[in-house]
């Protein structure tokens, strides 16, 4: 790819592998449908599988229809059909054996898969082809020169997540001028995820880590090379006491020598009120700073991914988002960032106010692992995984 970019899937391998991944699933698979008699062995990403079951003639029809549903093409309205999809996989896994990672899983389940086998169990020949397995790859062309600016956040449930893993996502992401974290451990924390950043794309991050939210605090990492730091401050506002204060930044752009404000929030989750309340003092701040400011992190606002539009939102949306001063940067692809099968909703994410007409705005809703567009609903949390995911923010000069 150009620039010396790979595209990576979730767990930052390349996607080949993935599309090499799916081959070793499916054509043992669809071969063993054709004999009479299964006792195929393949090796699937850690072992081995075999297809041993009393009932197999119902364990092949099974693997037959999860085939048919995942074969089928994929419209305009894919999201409606990834409940169907998504049975289809857990149908395939159970009835074949087969064990699907988890970030295949969220691949799959997104994109599908077109098997094109000839009379199944009938033939003893069989024709493979997939969908392409890559969702789009952060593409250095959206920052098309040196003035452009790409921030970043994510709420990284540190504590609950292996450190290790979420420095190497975190530099996975290229290009990110700002990072605007929340639940960030302790300081050992925002420094494995600074260290990795030097390690692996070699310039030193600027670190602050708020003094308030015990084990879930604010961090912020800039590259200071485009964002020059002026001012760091907590925001003492006594809505906040007892969670954690927001993190107020004063920057100078150094390309175009503009000045730009970044506050991070943490609102509350479980009290609406005490949410609602921050919501308006954070509302009350950004209306009062003249230059334009940035409102960045996990905002709460649960914006439900189909029905938010309709107002299926959190107040503290319309408290905030009043779309005369204070804008949001809507993502281009709304998709969960939170990985609760409860909720089918958005939590984290941009607000800008005071727009001064110099900057054109974009946003994605990205992958944990790798720099790519989150294209799958749901996805899973682990002891490794942040149970969120990223949301980045470009900023391109209009002159």
């Amino acid at each position: 790819m150009a620039n010396g970019l790979k595209v990576l899937d979730a767990t930052g391998r390349p996607f080949k592998k993935l599309a090499s991944r799916r081959k070793e699933i499916l054509v043992p698979l669809l071969s063993a449908l054709g004999g009479a008699l299964i006792a195929a062995v393949a090796t699937v990403s850690t072992g081995a599988f075999g297809y041993l079951n009393r009932d197999r003639e119902l364990d092949i029809e099974m693997v037959n229809i999860a085939l048919k549903i995942l074969g089928g093409e994929i419209d305009e309205d894919a999201k409606k059909s990834e409940p169907a999809r998504k049975f289809a996989l857990n149908a395939l896994q159970k009835y074949s054996g087969v064990t699907i990672e988890s970030d295949d899983f969220e691949t799959w389940v997104a994109e599908g898969v077109l098997p094109n086998a000839t009379a199944f169990g009938t033939s003893s020949s069989t024709t493979i082809s997939t969908k392409p397995a890559a969702p789009p790859a952060f593409d250095p062309s959206l920052l098309p020169s040196s003035g452009s600016i790409r921030m970043v956040t994510w709420n990284l449930e540190s504590g609950e997540s292996s450190t290790d893993r979420l420095a190497a996502q975190v530099a996975e992401k290229q290009l990110v001028s700002l990072w605007i974290l929340s639940e960030v451990e302790s300081e050992a924390v925002l420094n494995a995820l600074a260290d990795r950043i030097e390690l692996e794309q070699g310039w030193v991050p600027r670190k602050y880590l708020s003094a308030t939210g015990k084990s879930d605090r604010l961090g912020v990492l800039v590259d200071e090379r485009k964002l020059k730091v002026l001012e760091i401050t907590d925001f003492e506002d006594e809505s906040f006491e007892e969670y954690r204060f927001p993190v107020v930044l004063r920057l100078k752009h150094t390309a175009s020598q503009q000045s730009l404000n970044v506050i991070a929030v943490h609102f509350a989750r479980g009290n609406s009120s005490r949410r609602l309340e921050q919501a308006r003092k954070i509302s009350e701040l950004a209306k009062s700073l003249p230059e334009p400011t940035i409102v960045s992190g996990t905002l709460h606002f649960d914006y439900h991914t189909e029905r938010g539009d309709d107002g299926e939102r959190d107040q503290a949306f319309d408290i905030l988002v009043d779309n005369a001063n204070i804008f949001w940067v809507r993502p281009n692809t709304l998709v969960k960032t939170q990985a609760s099968d409860s909720y089918s909703s958005i939590l984290d994410g941009f607000v800008f106010s005071n727009p001064d007409g110099l900057w054109s705005l974009s946003s994605r809703i990205l992958q944990r692992g790798g720099d790519n567009l989150a294209v799958a609903m749901d996805f899973n949390d682990d002891s490794a995984e942040s149970d969120h995911r990223p949301v980045d923010l470009v900023m391109v000069p209009n002159q």
